[in-house]
């Protein structure tokens, strides 16, 4: 277990350039803005990539680790920038996209880094799309080098509140462009892939009697849906804060590290707190926490290295615990989901693994299927 903790330490028109402040896209002429062509399910889609949903540019904020992963992996950035995909087809008639309904999604990257937006989950999109939604993948402010580049200082607008306001922003950016585009507003399902999936469930199950009432979202659009792919439920579970908030913890660099960034990511100084303190402080940011009755359904997928689950399995990072409190929260509560716990895979295989019974596959079928029961 202790293993699996220190692996998530570790873990206008379109913008064409990051120079200068970006021009908010105008989404009533996506049809004409330059676009990828590309396939999934043998469906013709359309892949508009670096569109922005706010003027806002983090680019001076980053650090060294995030730069070079840019040049590892292409383009991306932590600010308000997003890609869309979309069939080609349905999207050109206005009849199917009056009631199209739109899969929003937030990247993993342990809160700290962003791969492209979603360079682990370009086929699971791809597929999500092929399946008659239209999938906007979002940038949002990242704490960056916590771990990697040992950064000693904070990055600036880098907490779980401001990373929650940026869904905030994209969903009132959403509010108006997407009427512009012969969109609806009224058919949102929120997504998210391991940090992305924590942050998904927070923002969704904060909507009804909100319970981060630090951050204060607005919700300005409803969430109908929320999709967690191995998203921490719980980030205070089990051996995690016991193991980090050990005194000997500030002694091995990754583990003052996870601290650190916990601290940050909270904006409270976990150096110097116990673990009971840091306990109270963590759970306030875990999804488990938010659940009532009002919330919306789920779809959950998670996973486990082992084949036979224990009480100390996990995926490589999140403890098979943590899709267990989860699912039984939503039991409790009486909130509809649809969740599987996929046996002999680690965390990052989740999201892309897509044999005829892979998990990938499986979250597409879910979704496919609310679609059809809810939207069609």
């Amino acid at each position: 277990m202790k293993t699996a903790f220190l692996s998530l330490a570790l873990g206008v028109a379109a913008a064409q350039s990051f120079g200068g402040t970006p021009a908010v896209t105008d989404l009533g002429k996506l049809a004409t803005l330059p676009h990828d062509t590309q396939y999934a399910l043998d469906t013709k889609l359309r892949v508009y990539r670096d569109l922005a949903y706010s003027t806002r540019d983090d680019m001076p904020n980053e650090g060294a680790g995030y730069v070079r992963h840019g040049k590892e992996w292409g383009k991306h950035r932590s600010g308000t920038y997003f890609d869309v995909y979309v069939a080609n087809a349905p999207f050109s008639s206005a009849e199917v996209r009056a009631k199209m309904p739109v899969f929003l999604f937030l990247h993993g990257g342990s809160w700290s880094q962003s791969y492209d937006k979603d360079v682990s989950c370009h086929e699971l999109l791809r597929r999500i799309a092929a399946k008659g939604y239209f999938v906007i993948s979002m940038n949002y402010q990242l704490q960056n080098d916590s771990i990697e580049a040992r950064a000693t200082e904070p990055r600036p607008n880098a907490t779980f509140g401001d990373m929650l306001a940026d869904v905030d922003t994209m969903l009132a950016y959403l509010k108006t462009a997407l009427p512009a585009a012969g969109l609806p507003t009224d058919r949102i399902v929120l997504g998210g892939e391991s940090a992305g999936g924590h942050l998904a469930m927070c923002y969704a199950w904060d909507q009804d009697a909100p319970g981060l009432s630090e951050v204060k979202l607005s919700h300005p659009l409803r969430v109908a849906c929320v999709t967690s792919v191995v998203g921490p439920s719980d980030l205070a579970d089990g051996e995690m804060v016991a193991f980090i908030f050990s005194p000997f913890a500030l002694q091995i660099p990754p583990m003052r590290g996870m601290r650190m960034l916990m601290g940050w990511l909270t904006g409270t100084d976990m150096i110097n707190i116990n673990q009971a303190q840091a306990s109270v402080v963590i759970r306030k940011w875990a999804p488990v926490t938010l659940i009532k009755k009002e919330s919306c359904p789920a779809i959950l997928a998670y996973g486990c290295q082992d084949q036979v689950p224990h009480a100390r399995s996990s995926d490589s990072m999140v403890p098979v615990s943590n899709f267990i409190g989860l699912t039984n929260k939503l039991t409790q509560a009486g909130v509809s989901y649809d969740g599987k716990l996929f046996t002999g895979i680690n965390h990052g295989e989740v999201a892309g693994n897509f044999n005829p019974n892979g998990s990938g596959v499986w979250v597409v079928d879910k979704l496919a299927a609310f679609k059809a029961k809810n939207f069609d």
